[in-house]
């Protein structure tokens, strides 16, 4: 076609085994580059549009990145002109169509992608452990590997067993030879993926479709087996351990800090002559050690000092509202502003749609300048337009912070052990530290920021959501 049309070639750029759905390519970078470097290349020829680019947007990159190189990008098998308005039109359209055809088979084979496996068909590559094959009647499926099946097994069957750990697995398989298809070992990473893969049950689970399906190929391992597996992966056997965070005596597991050393103090059991068991604090360095009852006492000594004045929290009372009264009015001039400049973006995004269907503008200027709109209008959304959802009943939150912080070892006193744990991060953010050579062995750690009415709030709405949303926020 060259030598018809009197086109010298220079260079021949040939593309195997990738995907023109995409403009991040080999071949095509390379010669996109060549094209730059010479600086005297004419044509830039392809048998088809759809040859260089499946997407209307790749296909602009490359007409402006060659157009920049004073190059045109011409086809074989169709005729446009770069140069000509009309040109510009028919190759936009050209474009428009690869993409279309290209999303309609796309659309197609995932189609029957699903349709498979709604048949119980493996669809994919196989996974170590597996041969891909055909069933007699021509569906895909799964046959075992004879070399590698035995070893995933093993795998399983050893981990199911819970006394071997993910790291000290991987060490295995690699000395009972599993190897990859590449014939590379496998990382622990990758041994965690197998062990979480149904595949191995004969079950098959996509994003392509809802659920769980039966696979048409034998398993390598039992259900059983495999389900004992996900129960150890998701940590199932551990729920029966003793030194739970949510136990009522250990409440204090973590929170409260050696005066000694500065670490944390764990917390234990100790069995008394009787068989008793009784709950103890101590650290590592075994120089300060405490009851539950003492930890209690001394917690409560702490609440104690930390209990605010009655006029001290009047006075904050009226800051509190007149600053949140203030507050409301500037939000509500913000959100009138926000909801004005939103209008203005909307506007001015259909005028470019408008300017884009008149051809006014280009599909590069339109992506460009929409992509500008869209992101001023995230940062709007962003903003503060209204007041928090926390203070739309000021005089609510504020008659619980009273108990918060007037009546602080009441408070704790009559909570759940849950809420005992928000209300000690609440009052004691970075712990609390422990100093028996003191007469008040308890102090709340250097630094530790002053109690926030928005702290409060946030608690407040957890309190009395508590039986319809048992989980607490971040403190």
């Amino acid at each position: 076609w060259c030598e018809l049309k009197g086109i010298t070639v220079d260079q021949v750029f040939l593309e195997k085994g990738e995907s023109a759905k995409t403009s991040d390519r080999t071949q095509l970078k390379a010669a996109l580059a060549y094209v730059t470097a010479k600086g005297d290349i004419d044509f830039f020829v392809v048998h088809k549009l759809d040859r260089a680019a499946r997407q209307s947007l790749d296909y602009h990159m490359i007409v402006a990145s060659l157009k920049e190189a004073g190059c045109k990008l011409v086809s074989v098998t169709e005729q446009f002109d770069n140069d000509t308005p009309a040109g510009r039109f028919m190759g936009g359209i050209l474009a428009l169509q690869a993409q279309f055809d290209n999303e309609v088979r796309t659309e197609r084979c995932k189609s029957g992608m699903v349709e498979a496996v709604k048949r119980g068909c493996w669809v994919w590559t196989a996974p170590t452990g597996f041969k891909a094959g055909r069933t007699r009647d021509g569906q895909a499926t799964l046959y075992h590997d004879p070399d590698t099946a035995p070893i995933v097994r093993k795998i399983f069957e050893t981990f199911a067993a819970g006394v071997i750990t993910q790291v000290e697995l991987t060490k295995k398989a690699k000395n009972w030879g599993l190897l990859t298809a590449n014939g590379k070992t496998l990382s622990k990473q990758s041994i965690r993926k197998m062990l979480c893969n149904p595949v191995y049950a004969a079950r098959i689970r996509t994003k392509l479709v809802k659920g769980e399906y039966d696979g048409n190929w034998e398993p390598i391992v039992d259900s059983s087996i495999f389900d004992q597996v996900q129960e150890r992966l998701n940590g199932s056997s551990q729920a029966g351990l003793k030194h739970s965070s949510v136990r009522p005596e250990f409440g204090f597991k973590g929170f409260l800090i050696c005066a000694k050393c500065g670490r944390k103090m764990t917390a234990y059991e100790s069995t008394g002559k009787l068989g008793k068991r009784y709950a103890y604090y101590g650290c590592k360095c075994r120089g300060q050690t405490l009851s539950l009852a003492e930890m209690v006492g001394e917690f409560e000594a702490l609440l104690d000092r930390l209990q605010m004045p009655e006029d001290y929290f009047e006075d904050m009372r009226v800051m509190v509202k007149k600053e949140l009264s203030q507050a409301g009015k500037r939000a509500v001039e913000l959100d009138a502003a926000k909801r004005e400049a939103a209008a203005k973006l909307k506007r001015e995004q259909e005028k470019l749609l408008d300017y884009l269907m008149r051809g006014t503008i280009d599909d590069d200027t339109y992506d460009s300048r929409l992509k500008k709109l869209r992101s001023q209008l995230l940062e709007l959304d962003n903003s503060v337009a209204a007041c928090d959802y926390e203070f739309q009943d000021i005089d609510a939150t504020l008659k619980y912070a009273r108990r918060l912080l007037i009546e602080p070892r009441s408070f704790w006193a009559k909570s759940n052990s849950e809420m005992k744990l928000q209300l000690q991060s609440l009052w004691c953010p970075e712990g609390m530290v422990f100093d028996k050579s003191l007469p008040d062995r308890t102090r709340l750690k250097a630094n530790t920021p002053i109690l926030s009415v928005e702290n409060i709030g946030a608690v407040n709405s957890w309190h009395t959501r508590r039986d319809s949303n048992p989980k607490p926020p971040d403190p």
